[in-house]
């Protein structure tokens, strides 16, 4: 086919675009598109790669509130997003949903989308019969990711969450601040509506699934789930075989727990949280959890093939310096700042990375001899470092600080800092926002 000048430039856009759409914005790509039909058909699968239900501004707004009844109207919306989503479901890769949403319109949705790989859930309520509908939709889901999730165990529904399986294909798993409630059959049609008479909770009421073996699973987080069992979570975790990563609360597992961690073949990314950070995103930092900080693990096993550890759980340091031969192949390593844990972990040979969470303003340390070359330092406000110090490492060829103190923009504090840095020899200092790189220039 004979092609204009005006075409042809239209074609050097999109193969252009298609080099960069990765970078780009659904909404950015979407007004692009409107150029030209030839741009439209070409960026199809970018512009409905994503289906996002948990933002207003995008296309999908006028179908978030669909009404939760069998009412004809309820119906004519549910047909009317089928109907617009139907030409572009095999684009479909990912689709998020929050706030509330209409159970009708999950189990539409789900039911059309065959060839998801992402799926998010965020702050709703949803049945566990519709849960275990949309977990057999999902044929190709990678990742799943629940967070705020309340599951609805209806009175006269023998159905639990511990009965459903997972999709066998999913590798990334993340169950964070969910729970599971027990509500009148009735209500059940209205699970997705904030205002539930909600009288029980469930008897089976730790938000987990069945026990059953995942054999592509590679990552689990588990955080902050109401009346969580050290049981349910050991007989889940001894059955993925090839697990690589756990996100976890420090005060929730025991012996057992990192003995089977220890056993799986391929595990390497150990990551345990504190209570107190995850109570900060459910309750805010002036409210109250009862669950009390505990540590119970004498017997570190050995970790041959652990490469990353994030332990933010300071209860268990204690174990842990008596357990630094447990780690023989460490690579990278965050800890909250404490000296006496940090020259025993900086002593591993194979140790290349280390993060600091320091809870202070004034920082004046100098790391001990070892072969760390890279070094992050979370802080509040970056004018009290002594670089000098932390700059005589001789492996350290790059510190990272960041740091939350906004005021020192406002005010003249960056310019003396940068003073400062540019005084330091061998080094190289970038101010950027909220954070500064460091780079030995010898």
């Amino acid at each position: 086919m004979k092609q204009n000048r005006k075409n042809k430039l239209y074609w050097t856009v999109i193969f252009g675009l298609k080099e960069v759409e990765q970078y780009l914005k659904p909404c950015d790509i979407k007004e692009l598109s409107s150029v030209n039909k030839y741009l439209r058909e070409k960026l199809k699968s970018s512009l409905y790669r994503h289906i996002n239900l948990a933002i207003y501004k995008n296309s999908y707004i006028k179908y978030r509130h669909i009404p939760n009844d069998d009412k004809e109207e309820t119906k004519e919306k549910v047909k009317e997003f089928l109907k617009e989503l139907y030409p572009y479901n095999l684009f479909a890769k990912k689709v998020s949903c929050s706030d509330y949403i209409s159970i009708y319109l999950l189990s539409s949705l789900f039911s059309v989308c065959s060839q998801l790989k992402t799926v998010w859930f965020h702050y709703t309520y949803i049945p566990i019969p519709t849960l275990k509908n949309i977990f057999e939709a999902l044929n190709s889901i990678e990742t799943l990711s629940l967070t705020n999730i309340t599951a609805v165990q209806c009175t006269d529904c023998p159905l639990k969450l511990s009965d459903l399986i997972l999709p066998s294909t999913l590798k990334n798993l993340k169950i964070q601040y969910c729970k599971v409630e027990k509500i009148e059959h009735s209500e059940c049609s209205k699970a997705s509506t904030p205002l539930l008479p909600i009288f029980d909770n469930a008897e089976d009421n730790f938000f987990l699934f069945k026990y059953s073996p995942l054999a592509n699973i590679e990552s689990i987080s588990l955080l902050s789930n109401e009346n969580t069992s050290v049981t349910n979570i050991n007989d889940f975790l001894v059955n993925q075989y090839n697990l690589k990563a756990l996100e976890i609360e420090g005060s929730v597992i025991n012996q057992i727990t990192f003995d089977i961690l220890a056993s799986l073949t391929n595990f390497e990314a150990l990551s345990l949280k504190s209570v107190e950070s995850t109570n900060y995103y459910l309750y805010g930092e002036d409210q109250s959890y009862n669950n009390v900080d505990s540590w119970s693990i004498d017997n570190i096993p050995t970790f041959k093939g652990l490469k990353r550890l994030r332990n933010t759980y300071s209860p268990s340091y204690s174990s842990f310096k008596s357990s630094i031969s447990s780690f023989p192949n460490l690579e990278y390593l965050e800890l909250n700042f404490n000296e006496e844990i940090i020259e025993y972990f900086i002593k591993n040979a194979t140790l290349k990375k280390l993060t600091l969470n320091y809870n202070n303003n004034e920082l004046d340390y100098t790391l001990p001899f070892s072969n760390l070359e890279h070094l992050e330092i979370i802080i509040d406000t970056p004018l009290y470092i002594n670089f000098n110090s932390l700059t005589n490492s001789t492996s350290l060829k790059f510190i990272k600080i960041s740091f939350t103190d906004e005021e020192i923009y406002e005010d003249n504090s960056i310019i003396s800092l940068k003073n400062y840095l540019d005084k330091i020899a061998t080094w190289k200092f970038k101010i950027l926002y909220l954070r500064i790189m460091c780079y030995k220039t010898i």
